[in-house]
């Protein structure tokens, strides 16, 4: 079979009756996929912000448990405050990967539906 043939085949098994129920029943709904890379996409900040730790709280964790503290417990704590920056900074971008990758495929599968939409019209 001419891949003229298996095309003419495949436009009049699209165009049957018995198979638009089932086209029918699939659907998108593109708005609720958008709001919820948009919610992702929030999240990247929101994470950040929350997880930050300024230089200035990064000196005052060193400093709060004195002189001789400064050098043990203060090391130790300023150095979990920007651990916890960086993993806040880590996982913003992870936010920002996953609003990407529901925007890339949204956008695929809508640019695919719509392909499909003109070909089965001609």
């Amino acid at each position: 079979m001419g891949r003229r043939s298996a095309l003419r085949l495949m436009n009049t098994q699209f165009r049957d009756r018995r198979y638009l129920p089932v086209a029918n029943d699939v659907s998108v709904n593109y708005d609720e996929w958008d709001q919820h890379a948009q919610w992702w996409e929030s999240e990247a900040p929101r994470v950040r912000e929350m997880l930050d730790a300024s230089p200035e709280t990064l000196e005052r964790a060193r400093s709060m448990f004195g002189r001789i503290g400064s050098s043990t417990v203060g090391a130790a704590l300023q150095e979990v405050l920007q651990a916890r920056a960086e993993a806040g900074h880590t996982l913003g971008r992870y936010c920002e990967e996953v609003a990407g990758h529901i925007n890339r495929s949204v956008a695929t599968y809508r640019d695919a539906e719509e392909r499909n939409q003109r070909t089965l019209s001609t």
